[in-house]
């Protein structure tokens, strides 16, 4: 399947604690959710869909190619909240690394 989203807002809330490592104080990730909206209409286009109905496959195909987001809509939450969760999972390792000192303006 080729996707193309040419536009996508993503929410993340993010809930922190502060934890003490080295004597220092760190931002913790306690626990997160998201939400995504889709900001202009996607393309997705299946390949080897039917290969042996030529109706049926390009009848799908046009069908799919009229309905992107609603096909987005449909298989996207699961890819987008494992894309979220690897970034929270590298935020969660830089606050980690970093303490809280640098990165709040007093």
């Amino acid at each position: 399947a080729h996707v193309n989203i040419k536009k996508i807002m993503v929410t993340v809330d993010v809930d922190l604690e502060i934890i003490e490592k080295d004597n220092k104080k760190h931002w913790k990730v306690k626990s997160w959710r998201h939400s995504f909206e889709l900001q202009e209409k996607s393309d997705v286009e299946f390949e080897n869909l039917f290969p042996e109905n030529e109706f049926l496959r390009k009848t799908t195909n046009e069908l799919i190619a009229s309905n992107g987001n609603d096909v987005i809509m449909e298989i996207g939450p699961l890819i987008v909240k494992a894309v979220i969760s690897k970034i929270v999972k590298n935020v969660d390792g830089f606050f980690s690394k970093v303490p809280l000192e640098d990165l709040v303006l007093n």
